[in-house]
């Protein structure tokens, strides 16, 4: 009898045992899948083969995630006895649950860099950041809302300036929580600085909410130069220092253009995008977008490409030959003069412009004259001006030359070492000394940006819509300091 006693008691206890074990499975955004365990009523975490990534000690668990480079990245928020802590999502606890209220979990660099990420903690009521390893950078203590992720760039340890809000408006500080920007005028500001995050350049500005939203700009006193009451949505600085800044500006869905004092020069009403191109050398010029075609004005707005037929145009070649534009269409380029009109018609694959004459790409990959100058005059054909295979200078030299230049209408620079000219010699006259080895180098255009120099991520913009929030933010390939420039060249167009 006694061993039946016992033997029942004993299974009551198992089977106790097991009822209080409770398992729940959760999918996040369609693709994390853990396990919610519970175990005398205290929280763990198994994953799918089983295995426990957190122990059940904690009195509640829950998923949160942010966004890193595009991806996003799931991790815990574990509670215990009224304090917060983070693990991520295979279960390391990154931030202990002993010390602060709340704890969360954000991100401020450009790519998966540790660094970058940071914590925001909450004790008392007051704010404050801890960096990716646990260390005070900013004290709880001042702030009810305190951020770094618009202030900085990378290595958060070594941030500088935080945005703090005070009854509805933000303002800059210092990392010991001095006011550099008060919060008493701005809804928003985002503080821009040099590339390394040490020194204010400028500030971004934001009045109001929803449609009565305005941007605008501070200088590094704070004083306005743009006022945050006419331009919606976002304004953006953008040049270098050698050229000059200008502003690109928004309003019902079309950008314009400020000049550095905040001086408008071309009013946003027309077209769908616009930025500034070339150099205080050359000359500026911008390119425009309207109704999914590009085009080109000059700075004082007037029309020289008009924007209802090409799907690219860039400005090409320099002072010494004189400069076009190089336009595509359908996958073909073709060229206008600088007044724009067009002289050669947008049915070829690569075309460029070199001694004196369009040239076009052949199937062999050779480049055929068209005998049509820059200006879209026809020049008489001369037995010298040949396609780059038919000279008698060494076949790989010329295969070297014409295989380096493909795309939309860059002109290559040449380099040449070793060379002897003879007499009377020239580049493709064929007159090349027999007696001496002529190397050219010819410098390829960047494949990214196909010799503009321009960002395509953004278009030159330095920033971009946050597909997931519908707010712009920094662009991730040309943040400072290319600012809008290809990432893959720099700026040069070359590569």
């Amino acid at each position: 009898m006694k061993k039946i006693l016992l033997v029942t008691v004993m299974c009551v206890s198992v089977l106790c045992g097991y009822a209080q074990r409770q398992v729940e499975r959760i999918v996040e955004g369609n693709s994390f899948v853990w396990y919610k365990i519970r175990e005398n009523g205290l929280v763990g975490v198994g994953n799918t083969g089983g295995k426990m990534l957190i122990e059940a000690k904690y009195d509640s668990i829950y998923v949160d995630s942010l966004w890193i480079s595009g991806t996003r990245e799931y991790y815990f928020r574990v509670r215990t006895n009224g304090m917060e802590g983070i693990a991520n999502k295979d279960g390391n606890i990154l931030f202990l649950p002993n010390k602060f209220e709340q704890v969360t979990y954000h991100w401020a660099g450009w790519d998966k860099n540790a660094a970058s990420c940071y914590f925001c903690v909450v004790k008392d009521g007051f704010m404050g950041i801890y960096d990716s390893k646990g260390n005070e950078v900013f004290a709880p203590n001042r702030y009810k809302w305190v951020d770094t992720k618009n202030a900085i760039r990378g290595d958060v340890s070594k941030a500088k300036f935080f945005r703090f809000k005070e009854n509805d408006y933000i303002g800059i500080c210092d990392k010991e929580g001095n006011v550099i920007l008060p919060a008493d005028k701005y809804n928003d500001v985002r503080v821009e600085t040099n590339a390394e995050g040490t020194e204010i350049r400028y500030y971004r500005v934001w009045k109001g909410k929803g449609k009565d939203r305005f941007a605008g700009i501070c200088d590094v006193y704070g004083i306005e130069i743009i006022p945050p009451t006419k331009y919606q949505y976002n304004v953006f600085r953008s040049g270098n220092e050698e050229d000059g800044f200008y502003y690109i500006v928004e309003k019902d869905g079309f950008e314009g253009i400020c000049d550095e004092l905040g001086n408008e020069i071309i009013p946003p009403t027309k077209y769908a995008y616009i930025f500034r191109s070339g150099n205080k050398e050359d000359g500026f010029y911008y390119r425009i977008g309207k109704n999914d075609c590009h085009g080109v004005i000059d700075e004082s707005g007037k029309e020289i490409v008009f924007p209802n037929k090409y799907n690219s145009v860039c400005r090409h070649g320099d002072k010494e030959e004189g400069f076009y534009y190089g336009v595509k269409k359908d996958g073909y380029e073709g060229a206008c003069n600088m007044q724009g009109v067009e002289v050669v018609p947008c049915k070829y694959k690569t075309l460029i412009y070199n001694e004196g004459t369009f040239k076009y790409k052949n199937s062999s990959g050779n480049y055929v004259p068209l005998y049509i100058d820059i200006n879209g005059n026809s020049i008489p054909k001369d037995n010298n001006q040949t396609s780059s295979s038919s000279t008698t200078s060494s076949s790989s030299t010329s295969n070297q030359s014409s295989s380096s230049s493909s795309g939309s209408g860059y002109v290559p620079r040449m380099i040449y070492t070793g060379v002897d000219m003879g007499t009377g010699g020239g580049i493709g006259t064929g007159n090349v000394s027999t007696g001496t080895t002529t190397t050219i180098q010819t410098e390829k255009r960047c494949h990214l940006c196909a010799g503009t120099g321009i960002c395509t991520t953004c278009n030159g913009r330095g920033q971009m819509i946050n597909s997931y929030t519908g707010q712009y933010q920094d662009c991730p390939n040309c943040h400072a300091p290319l600012a809008g420039k290809c990432h893959s060249c720099g700026g040069t167009g070359r590569k």
